[in-house]
């Protein structure tokens, strides 16, 4: 692991060494060396990356708004407004995340679907088998979905919910032979 000093900052604080980096002006060997392995390092890596912004808050707050306009739809008797409400829950956070450039939005919104299909197949099974006597597993599938669904607004909030930075893989070689390829994935 490497530690890079910030572009703006005096080349000395960088070095540790009392005169800038050049190998002309070093004062002893090991400030040469330092001076030759800044000379080396790509110039992409001179700065370390900007931190990854957190939006969850935004996710969380179009979940809230469409959990509220469900119940509030269906406990007035507005089933439409219940549906607009429920549309929201499968889209609105999955949006969110596409209107920031992260393509985690996929896989919020493959969540959501399956947690909704497991419900609407939980209320499909139970209207389905009024008429039967048996016990049926139909309301584990619907809590199943709706646990399912909690579960996934916390994690796009609390995990998917960063500014994506991209990944970069940079090839490097340094002062003392080392080479090979710098990953990192910065979400």
């Amino acid at each position: 692991m490497h530690a890079y000093a910030r572009a703006d900052a005096p080349v000395q604080a960088a070095t540790g060494c009392g005169k800038p980096a050049t190998a002309s002006v070093a004062e002893s060997p090991q400030c040469a060396e330092r001076a030759a392995a800044d000379d080396e390092r790509p110039p992409d890596l001179q700065s370390p990356p900007p931190r990854s912004r957190w939006y969850g808050w935004q996710t969380l707050l179009a979940d809230g708004l469409s959990l509220g306009l469900t119940i509030g739809g269906f406990g007035t008797g507005s089933g439409g407004l219940g549906l607009l409400g429920m549309s929201g829950l499968l889209i609105a956070a999955p949006l969110v995340h596409f209107g920031h450039g992260n393509a985690f939005g996929a896989l919020s919104l493959g969540l959501r679907v399956a947690c909704a299909a497991l419900i609407v197949i939980g209320i499909g099974s139970a209207i389905s088998e009024e008429d039967d006597e048996q016990p049926s597993h139909t309301d584990s599938l619907i809590t199943v979905g709706l646990v399912g669904l909690g579960a996934t607004s916390f994690l796009d909030a609390a995990v998917l919910a960063f500014r994506p930075r991209g990944g970069i893989v940079t090839p490097y070689a340094d002062a003392h032979g080392g080479f090979g390829l710098r990953m990192a994935w910065r979400l």
